[in-house]
């Protein structure tokens, strides 16, 4: 039915209707704010196996004429008895699952960490897993470094950038070839593949270490023990 907002609402039967779902809307509003509703006990006492459980429950409120309560100089008691729950019926949820659903849910996970792996890779498939290399960069540590230098390559500060896709971003990236970030890494890369440094590189690490040395990651877990350690320890 289409809302009607008319001043001859009273006039019609669809008009009277829709009053009468408004005057709902009201009542049980109010009653969610009333003290005998706060007070209504869900708890179910007693062994369901007996046969019957007894739940002591607040009677709703009910609405008077206004100025009731104000010429009685009172409001209306609280009433409460106990309501006996006769359990008189069995009732089971049963649901099943075949195999084949199992396969094919999983089937569809597999799709899509495959896609989402690719976009990371940027459209690179992997025949054979990669073979897994020395970490020798971090997103968070390395921030302030990364970004001047893909924002050099892009020609535009790309943390103002509303939108970025990130086969671009990634594209600015590999073109990184010199600057600040590229020279620490280009030191961890030899540092990781066991080759010795020039005598600068190593002035350079020994007195940037602060920035050149990757801190070593921890899991939540690792971090909350060690928070929780430290707050007992004072």
């Amino acid at each position: 039915m289409p809302r009607i907002t008319s001043l001859n609402m009273l006039l019609e039967s669809e008009g009277k209707d829709y009053l009468a779902e408004l005057y709902g809307k009201v009542i049980e509003n109010v009653q969610k704010a009333l003290v005998s509703s706060g007070m209504k006990n869900t708890d179910l006492s007693g062994d369901p196996v007996s046969g019957s459980v007894e739940a002591k429950r607040f009677a709703n409120a009910t609405s008077k004429d206004y100025g009731t309560a104000r010429a009685a100089g009172k409001g209306d008691a609280v009433k409460a008895s106990p309501v006996t729950i006769v359990i008189d019926q069995d009732k089971e949820i049963v649901e099943e699952l075949e195999e084949k659903d199992i396969k094919l849910s999983a089937e569809d996970y597999d799709a899509a960490f495959e896609a989402a792996s690719t976009f990371i890779d940027c459209g690179r498939e992997w025949k054979d897993s990669p073979r897994k290399s020395p970490r020798v960069m971090d997103w968070e540590q390395d921030g302030s470094l990364l970004f001047p230098a893909i924002s050099k390559v892009a020609g535009r500060e790309v943390r103002t950038v509303d939108y970025m896709h990130w086969w671009t971003f990634m594209g600015c990236y590999m073109e990184i070839s010199d600057g600040v970030f590229s020279t620490i890494l280009s030191l961890r890369q030899k540092r990781a593949k066991g080759k010795k440094l020039e005598k600068w590189e190593r002035e350079f690490w020994e007195a940037n270490k602060d920035i050149c040395v990757l801190k070593k990651k921890i899991s939540r877990e690792e971090q909350e023990e060690r928070d929780r350690l430290k707050a007992l320890l004072g």
